[in-house]
């Protein structure tokens, strides 16, 4: 899944006039989990251009706890990068990167499935912050973090998707995406203007949450019947889910006019969604199934 986000200019602490940083390690703290040791490693600029200021910076690097062997050290350089707490329950391992600018802050969580083996699922770019969450009353270098509703683990992030493009950062116009964690992915639930003093975290619908679930459990049969349940209940997103599934059960054993009958009815439910979803994903999917479907039309 990309995403595509407004680019920042950051002054962040990494960021001089002077000459180039020789990076040297002076700490690393490490995190054992789930078979793996990560270490968020602290260097210092170590020159004598800046040796009356403090110039770090933090890295992240992963490793087998058996063998000492790297496997990640390619998130890049941050002021701040922490080991996150999750929710209980939470499924798999998530690091924190921060760059601190003078007029912006960027974080991003970067999400690891720890089994079978250490894979990265996903980033959340633009997490909401405590300041954007609390009407002010919290810290920018706080961000809110995943919150768990109807069973689903949401997080909610800050973009400019579905906007028009802003002149400068301080007239650009945002909206608020909402993530919900899948098996293996980061699935967008819902998008909506973002209001600084109306901000809510995002309530599941009872049964997709419930379709979701099932679908990541691989209970498919189950899961198109609360995706059916939460369709008469108006969620359009789970018409999508509802005509993908459907999609793959068509029988190509079958004749000529009964395939197409099928594939024109397949037109219709993506159509559907085309014209009523409330997330750009979820229209360009439904296009590509349309575009798909109309190709493979037997002549």
């Amino acid at each position: 899944m990309l995403y595509k986000v407004l680019p920042i200019l950051l002054l962040s602490i990494n960021a001089f006039a002077g000459p180039a940083c020789n990076w040297k390690p002076v700490n690393t703290d490490t995190t054992k989990s789930n078979g793996y040791l990560f270490q968020v490693v602290t260097l210092d600029c170590n020159i004598d251009y800046y040796k009356n200021d403090n110039v770090t910076t933090q890295e992240l690097v992963i490793l087998d706890s058996d063998n000492n062997n790297t496997l990640v050290n390619d998130i890049g350089y941050a002021d701040k990068v922490s080991i996150v707490t999750t929710p209980e329950g939470f499924p798999h391992q998530v690091i924190l990167s921060s760059i601190y600018g003078n007029s912006n802050i960027s974080h991003t969580y970067h999400i690891y499935s720890t089994s079978p083996v250490l894979k990265l699922i996903g980033k959340v770019i633009q997490p909401v912050n405590k300041y954007q969450a609390s009407n002010g009353n919290g810290s920018e270098r706080e961000v809110v973090g995943f919150y768990k509703d109807k069973g689903m683990f949401l997080i909610d992030r800050m973009t400019t998707k579905g906007t028009k493009l802003g002149k400068c950062n301080a007239c650009q116009n945002w909206n608020v995406e909402t993530l919900a964690l899948g098996i293996n992915s980061l699935v967008p639930v819902d998008l909506k203007p973002y209001s600084f003093n109306k901000y809510k975290p995002f309530e599941m619908n009872e049964h997709y949450a419930k379709g979701l679930f099932l679908h990541s459990q691989n209970e498919r049969q189950e899961a198109i019947e609360a995706f059916n349940k939460a369709s008469k209940e108006g969620v359009i997103a789970a018409d999508l889910w509802i005509a993908v599934m459907s999609a793959s059960d068509i029988d190509y054993e079958q004749s000529k006019d009964v395939i197409n009958a099928r594939l024109q009815e397949m037109i219709l439910k993506f159509d559907k969604v085309q014209q009523g979803a409330p997330h750009p994903s979820m229209v360009d999917t439904a296009a590509d199934y349309i575009k798909m479907i109309k190709d493979n039309l037997i002549k």
